[in-house]
C-alpha cells in the first residue's frame, strides 16, 4: 500500500506543481507543456500505476525519474527565462525549484546507489513550501498596499470633484 501510494504520489505531485508554477509565472507555451507534457504523461503513470501490479510497475522507477528530470529541467528553463526578462516572482520560484531539483538530484542519485547519502528531498521540499508561502504572501502584501493606495486616491479624487460640483 505504501508503495502504490509513493508511485502515484509523484505523478500527482508533478502535475500540482506544474499548474502550481504556471499560476504564479503564466505563459502559453509553458501552459501547453504543462498540459500536454506534465499532466498527460502523469496521468499515463498514475494510470499504469493502478492498473498493474506493484512488481511491475516498481521495475519502472526510471519511467516515474524521467517524468521528474523532464518536467523539473523544462520548468526551471521557463522560469529562467522569464527571470532574465525581469519577472520579479520568477527569480523566487526559480531559486526555490531550484533547492527542489536538486534534493531530488540527490535523492534519485541515493535511489541508484550512486551515492551513499541519506535522501535529503524532504528537506528540500519543505523549503520549497517555504519559499512559496513567502512568495503568495508577499503577492498579498502588495495587493493590500495597492488597495489601500487605491482607495485613499480614490477618496482624494472623490474630495476633489466634489469641491469642482460645489464651485459650479
Amino acid at each position: 500500500t505504501l508503495l502504490f501510494i509513493e508511485y502515484i504520489m509523484n505523478p500527482l505531485i508533478i502535475i500540482s506543481a506544474g499548474f502550481f508554477v504556471h499560476s504564479l509565472v503564466p505563459g502559453q507555451r509553458f501552459f501547453r507543456f504543462v498540459v500536454i507534457g506534465i499532466l498527460g504523461f502523469g496521468l499515463a503513470l498514475v494510470l499504469f500505476t493502478c492498473s498493474v501490479p506493484s512488481l511491475i510497475y516498481s521495475e519502472y522507477v526510471v519511467l516515474y525519474q524521467i517524468h521528474i528530470l523532464c518536467a523539473s529541467f523544462v520548468s526551471l528553463g521557463y522560469l529562467s527565462l522569464r527571470a532574465l526578462q525581469g519577472h520579479v516572482i520568477a527569480r523566487w520560484v526559480l531559486f526555490a525549484l531550484a533547492a527542489l531539483v536538486i534534493g531530488g538530484l540527490h535523492d534519485i542519485l541515493v535511489a541508484r546507489t550512486i551515492l551513499h547519502n541519506d535522501y535529503i528531498v524532504p528537506y528540500t521540499f519543505v523549503f520549497f513550501i517555504l519559499m512559496q508561502s513567502a512568495i503568495l504572501s508577499g503577492r498579498a502584501a502588495r495587493a493590500h498596499r495597492q488597495a489601500e493606495h487605491l482607495s485613499k486616491n480614490l477618496r482624494q479624487e472623490v474630495d476633489e470633484q466634489t469641491k469642482d460640483l460645489r464651485l459650479k
